[in-house]
């Protein structure tokens, strides 16, 4: 499964529930494409490097964030240096709630 995920990340959707929940194979999914979060185990959703990884490799992966991680300033601006055209997208996150600095 690591490498189907390497290869194209949203293959991590057919992957059952055990491997949804191993690190490895969701990081490995999340930088190939980050969307693959929202297939994640809900404890990889809390999880800060794998969200991390996931929005830097598409911010529009912040929506299945938790919304700690949603509130966490590192997290948010992630996205925008990556891509400045970005913060339109991540500043509605960054208004929903308080701030979290690491």
């Amino acid at each position: 499964m690591l490498a189907a995920v390497q290869q194209s990340g949203s293959a991590l959707r057919y992957a059952v529930a055990e491997l949804q929940a191993d690190r490895s194979v969701v990081l490995a999914a999340v930088q190939q494409s980050g969307l693959a979060l929202w297939h994640a185990a809900a404890e990889l959703k809390v999880d800060y490097d794998t969200v991390l990884a996931a929005v830097q490799q598409n911010g529009q992966a912040l929506a299945y964030a938790c919304a700690e991680l949603q509130a966490d300033r590192d997290v948010v601006l992630a996205p925008v240096q990556q891509n400045g055209q970005m913060l339109g997208s991540v500043l509605g996150f960054a208004a929903a709630g308080p701030q979290v600095d690491r």
